[in-house]
């Protein structure tokens, strides 16, 4: 992993609170060259530290059930497992946990019917898997998507 130095997270953080932050203004912002700034800029993005994407809201899109999900796993391994879990379309994100359950995972449902196909079609179907466990969230107060693994 690149060390990175405090321009380079002055700029992380330009982006962060508006992604569509020029580079001029960046630039005007932090004190450095425009052409300083696309530098810096597309090394963070080739090696991997940040990049900009869309972030969509769930519930506008139809999914209006959100549910983390406990899945209990036996005689199979969880890597694998997990690995399985993150190829399906209405999970979107998948955690290894240090105690029980061995995954957690978050779904994104449009209504029940669905969220039964997912957790009993899906999920448990994964071979390994001896338990599923929904948490339905109720209400999100917060979800701070600007921090995560890029791979």
């Amino acid at each position: 992993m690149s060390q990175r130095d405090q321009t380079d997270l002055q700029i992380i953080d330009c982006l962060r609170r508006d992604p569509r932050m020029s580079n001029k203004d960046i630039a005007a912002a932090i004190g450095i060259a425009e052409a300083t700034v696309a530098a810096r800029i597309r090394s963070l993005r080739d090696d991997g530290v940040a990049r900009v994407v869309a972030q969509m809201d769930v519930r506008k899109l139809g999914f209006d059930l959100i549910s983390l999900v406990d899945v209990h796993v036996s005689g199979a391994g969880i890597r694998e497992v997990a690995e399985e879990l993150a190829q399906l379309e209405e999970i979107s994100s998948v955690c290894l946990c240090g105690g029980s359950p061995a995954i957690i995972v978050q779904i994104n449902a449009r209504d029940r019917a669905h969220m039964t196909e997912i957790l009993y079609e899906k999920i448990a179907a994964v071979p390994g898997v001896t338990e599923v466990v929904c948490n339905l969230i109720t209400r999100m107060y917060k979800f701070k998507s600007e921090w995560g693994t890029l791979s």
